[in-house]
């Protein structure tokens, strides 16, 4: 599974080879770090926690403060993932592990 975040930047729109205008919303993608690996065996089920965009120290609650002192992160989200072989503790998961034609889900958060 793979997996991303990312924010809104705006919309726009493109013309297709009928010159018809198809309107588009435009995505910021930042790097995310996998902080936490979840297992079956241990958390009983299987999971990724990955921290996104950086965040001054001061704005940032001492609860993660505590839990990832390495990067104070803007966003943190888990994802429940099938196989969590694939993934590592610093790795870091970036918009070049998809390809053109890839299926996505898609959700958002609305004011």
């Amino acid at each position: 599974m793979k997996v991303l975040l990312a924010k809104k930047a705006g919309m726009t729109q493109y013309f297709d080879e009928n010159s018809n205008a198809n309107a588009v919303t435009v995505l910021a993608f930042a790097e995310m770090t996998v902080v936490e690996v979840k297992t079956e065996n241990k958390d009983g089920y299987n999971a990724i926690t990955v921290g996104y965009g950086t965040q001054k120290a001061h704005r940032v609650a001492k609860a993660q403060k505590g839990q990832y002192k390495e990067q104070l992160f803007t966003k943190v989200q888990e994802f429940r993932v099938e196989d969590v072989a694939a993934f590592s503790v610093g790795q870091v998961l970036t918009v070049e592990q998809f390809t053109a034609g890839d299926i996505i889900d898609v959700s958002g958060i609305s004011k």
